[in-house]
């Protein structure tokens, strides 16, 4: 019989399916019984809390094959590809930084990655859906003489229609919304105003459907 999965905050589909025994998320997503979900938000990988997915059975498949030689079989690999895009206080791409992204703590095996952000700011990794989701990442762009660090937190967005997740797009675009529940809205109005004003928007403050679809654009997701 079919379950139904409650999504916690940090839970993606990817994640969520692996936890179930899927190597394709798609299975779940695509379920019809998921219609109203996948209409809703529209990208797998951003879910909000309390969410609910149905998880349906899993199908037993076979492939026929000769015998008396060998077949290679692959299977998806339980990894998950993150970006993460540098800009600068100008909103500008900072390209060719030194960073080192670390994942985890001693008591789960951190994960250290050594990377160089490109021409359009962007550094890109591979990391085991199983594995550590939060640690921090340190960057040194060659124009400034300090290094950076910032907490990073795999997972955690929350979908645009939703309050944490305008606040968590504006401030990761540079735009200092302040919290992300609504304990400050004086300081969210003022960001979603300033970020309107950039892009050519309605200014009234108020997150509605068109400054959602441009905070995803700017944002990427």
């Amino acid at each position: 019989m079919s379950r139904t999965h409650r999504v916690a905050q940090g839970e993606y589909l990817q994640k969520i399916a692996l936890q179930y025994g899927f190597t394709d998320y798609n299975t779940i997503w695509n379920h019809p019984a998921n219609r109203q979900l996948r209409e809703r938000r529209r990208n797998p990988n951003i879910l909000a809390p309390g969410d609910l997915i149905v998880i349906p059975d899993i199908q037993q498949k076979e492939a026929g094959r000769a015998t008396g030689a060998t077949h290679n079989f692959q299977a998806p690999s339980g990894r998950v590809k993150i970006k993460i895009v540098l800009i600068d206080v100008n909103r500008r791409p900072v390209p060719n930084a030194e960073c080192v992204l670390e994942l985890g703590g001693r008591s789960q095996g951190n994960q250290v990655f050594r990377l160089t952000s490109g021409g359009d700011g962007a550094i890109e990794q591979e990391i085991a859906i199983r594995g550590p989701h939060e640690g921090t990442l340190l960057v040194r762009d060659p124009n400034l003489p300090y290094q950076t660090e910032m907490g990073i937190r795999i997972g955690h967005l929350d979908p645009a229609d939703t309050r944490s997740g305008q606040a968590a797009r504006l401030n990761n675009l540079g735009y200092n919304a302040g919290s992300l529940s609504s304990e400050d809205e004086m300081r969210f109005r003022s960001a979603v105003e300033e970020f309107q004003c950039d892009n050519n928007l309605t200014v009234n403050g108020i997150c509605n459907a068109d400054t959602q679809r441009k905070l995803i654009e700017k944002h990427g997701c």
